[in-house]
């Protein structure tokens, strides 16, 4: 293969995991953000103003799935299987900020960035330093 760098191949394995890191420990930030205070009101009325009722079920729901899909990437374990679940958050997220822009504060730049990245760890698996096992 023609690169410029082809010495850096040898460290294909380190991307995944910086990957894993900075999305796992956003996913982990937004829904341990999601049950605490004032942002709990405010995210249960989003949601429904957005039409998912009851609010506080979705609330909880996508907080959990965010908590556990975060902690999933950060150790590496089922990492195909949690960038699916966040994958299909981050594809919520971009479809309810572009229905109503004022409803989520993450700018839709951030949320498509989000989902790629995602997206991007179901094809390139964990990387380093992962409980995974290759199949």
């Amino acid at each position: 293969m023609l690169s410029v760098f082809p010495s850096l191949f040898s460290y294909a394995l380190v991307v995944p995991l910086a990957f894993r890191l900075i999305v796992g420990l956003t996913f982990l930030w937004f829904g341990f953000s999601k049950l605490t205070g004032e942002r709990r009101k405010n995210k249960t009325a989003m949601f429904e103003t957005v039409g998912l009722k009851p609010g506080n079920w979705y609330l909880w729901a996508v907080a959990v799935l965010e908590i556990l899909g975060g902690l999933a990437l950060v150790i590496g374990f089922l990492t195909q299987a949690a960038t699916l679940v966040l994958s299909a958050i981050a594809l919520g997220a971009i479809g309810i900020k572009r229905r109503q822009p004022a409803k989520i504060s993450s700018s839709l730049g951030f949320l498509c960035l989000l989902f790629v990245i995602t997206l991007s760890l179901l094809f390139l698996g964990p990387g380093f330093y992962a409980f995974d096992l290759p199949l």
